[in-house]
């Protein structure tokens, strides 16, 4: 019965919910086999949502929105986001937007909060869907000025 169930755990596809190239890589690095199908929603947050909850329900939503194509497989939602005094900042709409980012960003501490949900049908030993919060405070520092020119040319992260 356990080598049935082992069996039919293998035959599984990973599908990644996401076209992030950095989670592509992670999985990769890893040694893990997964398709790739982005999940198309909706990323504003809700009135009065809080950072950590935006990013586990986007997780979530990008996760269910592919689970219904793919109910035999496991599917795996992630979502990135950057917080700073409050303030979610979604993806740049434009180049100016970019470099108004970069430079609320720049020397000062803020937080990156990645959700991720993992969802896979009730006949799995991973049947329950879960979110996972990671915060990492970072400082952004970027020593050149060019804050608005398409080529930043160097940019230090540290880590804490």
């Amino acid at each position: 019965m356990a080598l049935q169930g082992a069996a039919s755990l293998r035959s599984r596809r990973l599908v990644l919910a996401s076209a992030s190239p950095r989670r592509q890589e992670l999985l990769r690095n890893a040694g893990i086999a997964f398709e790739i199908c982005a999940a198309n929603i909706q990323e504003s947050p809700l009135p009065g949502e809080l950072p950590q909850a935006h990013a586990e329900r986007l997780a979530r939503e990008k996760a269910q929105a592919l689970f219904i194509q793919y109910p035999h497989d496991f599917i795996l939602g992630a979502d990135t986001i950057v917080v700073i005094e409050n303030e979610i900042l979604g993806k740049p709409r434009d180049e100016q937007d970019a470099a108004r980012m970069l430079r609320l960003l720049s020397g000062r501490t803020h937080h990156v909060i990645t959700g991720v949900c993992l969802l896979s049908t009730p006949t799995s030993r991973l049947a329950n869907p879960w979110t996972k919060q990671v915060r990492t405070p970072s400082r952004a520092y970027h020593p050149t000025g060019s804050l608005g020119s398409k080529v930043i040319t160097s940019t230090w992260w540290d880590y804490q």
